[in-house]
């Protein structure tokens, strides 16, 4: 048996045990770290219910949200929809939806820790459709229909064995069954104007060509409206876990910030290794992203600076024609606290970049932050987070610059990422405003 899978599954069944306490015994208040100091925690959203409609719809059981549905170090820029199905081989299961206007979608599926993926360029399109996210593609695409085949067995070791338009459940992989399968379905920078679901209406599920009968479901909708408002203080309550599946979260801070590369809750963490074929990371994690990651700490200093230069990004939120490429297909910077929970990001096309193709980040308290700082992040109310600069997708030319490249590369970060490696460094706002800290 899996040790990575099964504590990984452990860990699933544990967030879920939470998530039914805080439902069960919540009053529906806000965290506490959400109503101390405004400024530094996320703004207030609408709940993150499920999508109202017909039981498809209901099948997207949560969404992620800055104050209901924050943990597993989401990012801002980002949405989440995640549903639970069955994992029975020979049924009959699809996902049939439309590509939405977004710099990135995919959908993953977990069986405690990521089975497989596929990703917004490698799903074919339905006949007289066009897939958007192909380099050059029509962003615009009126006919933009796909089919995705959800498939109860393990991932291909090899990867030219692959079904197109399959995603592979991994029912049964390792000896290990499991009557049920998590899937994540993805958005990154939805366009302008979009909303939380691209444009589009959200993808439906469908058995045997039906809508997913609400029997599957383990909560009803109309029951899951009523439990979502406690939500609030589920990372609070992980957070106060004594568990290895938190290992960003539990490093301690150093008077220089040491960045070390990371893929969420890592299947390292959990004590074991994924299978061969298997997608890599632990429960939760984004196969497509890697991070460097830094505990931070105020008590350093009033405010901490970043500097780097800026990897390039395909331009897509203000509804660009035509997908382009570039170095990554998006990074941005968080800062996060113990519960996994993000305070702030800024994305790649959020950050100013001077003119030498450097970017300079400020990370502190409202009332520590320089009135010259164009790129800022607040540090939250507690006096110590978690940094994660994320990469996503590096172009083969920038791997070797990116966190994908120096995870095994066996150099020190600083050396493999080069200029784009983010030097940080703690000071006062009055030397910031002298000398940028000395960066």
């Amino acid at each position: 048996m899996r040790a990575a899978a099964t504590e990984g599954r452990r860990w699933f069944a544990g967030l879920g045990t939470l998530l039914l306490a805080a439902c069960a015994d919540g009053d529906g208040s806000r965290p506490a770290d959400a109503g101390q100091n405004t400024e530094s925690a996320p703004p207030a959203s609408s709940p993150a219910t499920p999508v109202a409609g017909n039981l498809a719809d209901c099948a997207w059981l949560l969404r992620s949200d800055p104050v209901l549905v924050n943990f597993l170090y989401p990012d801002q820029d980002a949405v989440y929809y995640i549903s639970v199905v069955p994992a029975v081989p020979g049924l009959e299961l699809r996902i049939r939806g439309e590509f939405p206007h977004s710099r990135y979608m995919s959908f993953v599926s977990y069986d405690g820790l990521p089975v497989d993926a596929v990703l917004d360029r490698e799903l074919p399109p339905e006949a007289g459709s066009q897939n958007p996210y192909r380099v050059g593609a029509d962003r615009s695409a009126a006919a933009r229909a796909y089919q995705l085949e959800l498939r109860a067995e393990p991932p291909p070791t090899d990867p030219s064995q692959r079904v197109p338009g399959v995603l592979y459940t991994g029912a049964g992989q390792g000896g290990v069954g499991s009557p049920v399968a998590y899937l994540f379905y993805r958005l990154y920078v939805p366009d302008q104007g979009s909303g939380a679901t691209g444009g589009v209406p959200l993808p439906q599920i469908e058995l045997a060509g039906q809508p997913l009968p609400e029997a599957f479901q383990p909560l009803s909708c109309e029951r899951l409206r009523q439990l979502l408002p406690s939500l609030a203080g589920v990372p609070e309550a992980y957070a106060q876990l004594d568990s290895p599946a938190l290992p960003l979260s539990l490093l301690r801070a150093e008077p220089e910030p040491v960045w070390t590369v990371e893929s969420g809750l890592t299947a390292g963490a959990l004590g074991g290794t994924p299978l061969a074929g298997e997608v890599s990371g632990g429960p939760g994690s984004n196969p497509h992203n890697k991070y460097i990651a830094a505990p931070v700490s105020r008590a350093y200093g009033d405010l901490l600076l970043l500097r780097a230069r800026a990897p390039s990004a395909p331009r897509t939120r203000e509804g660009q024609a035509l997908m382009t490429d570039g170095e990554l297909r998006y990074w941005s910077i968080c800062m996060n606290s113990r519960s996994t929970r993000y305070i702030s990001c800024r994305s790649d096309s959020d950050i100013v970049v001077d003119p030498d193709g450097q970017f300079t980040l400020v990370i502190s308290t409202p009332d520590a932050r320089p009135a010259s700082a164009r790129n800022w992040l607040p540090f939250g109310p507690e006096p110590e987070g978690q940094l994660l600069y994320r990469h996503m997708l590096p172009s083969p030319q920038f791997y070797p610059y990116s966190a994908q490249g120096g995870e095994h590369s066996g150099q020190p970060l600083a050396a493999t990422m080069g200029a784009y490696y983010p030097r940080a460094r703690y000071c006062s706002r009055e030397e910031f405003e002298v000398n940028r800290c000395g960066l």
